[in-house]
């Protein structure tokens, strides 16, 4: 994955980065540019660096699109959903903020490339917690300095025994945003 946030990160660095669609004139209307030479939007550059074409879905960029929409802010706002439509929506109304730069865009694919290099590199075991009420929230151990560290959504804390519900993980852990038996 890291080298397809690269790879985008080199198409908007070459060809600009477009807001309000994939790209300029997806329907051939008035630009004579094929489409993989026309300014695209972070969604497009991601779709083809894997597919060559800015508008042909593939599993590794859909993977990327969701990878980059758990770090992004729009509004100050993590992506309300996580189906893959609603991740890649989120990405692009990032992208859509008006004075977002090409430097930005450039800036994060590269961070995500980083990221997801890092992510390969550490252990990550699910494990769940059970509530009183008897719903489970998954979590996850990663290995962090040779003792596992427990991260419940991104906030790291030991779990230990039954917790009376999501308010007594949020009071013990901070804001949390738990995947609920497996699920978002």
């Amino acid at each position: 994955m890291a080298g397809v946030f690269r790879t985008a990160a080199e198409i908007i660095l070459a060809n600009g980065h477009h807001q309000g669609d994939y790209i300029p004139d997806p329907f051939h209307r008035v630009l004579k540019a094929l489409p993989h030479e026309r300014p695209m939007s972070a969604v497009a550059a991601l779709r083809c660096a894997e597919r060559g074409h800015p508008q042909r879905f593939g599993p590794l960029s859909t993977e990327a699109i969701a990878f980059l929409a758990e770090r992004l802010l729009v509004d100050e706002e993590l992506p309300f959903f996580e189906d893959e439509f609603s991740l890649e929506c989120h990405v692009a109304a990032w992208g859509d903020v008006p004075g977002r730069t090409p430097a930005e865009v450039v800036a994060e694919l590269l961070w995500a490339a980083e990221a997801a290099e890092a992510s390969l590199h550490a252990a990550v075991i699910p494990m769940g917690v059970r509530t009183s009420d008897g719903t489970e929230w998954e979590l996850s151990s990663v290995p962090a300095e040779g003792d596992p560290q427990y991260v419940l959504a991104g906030v790291r804390g030991a779990p230990a025994g039954v917790f009376a519900g999501l308010s007594e993980l949020v009071g013990r852990f901070g804001a949390v945003s738990a995947r609920l038996g497996g699920a978002a």
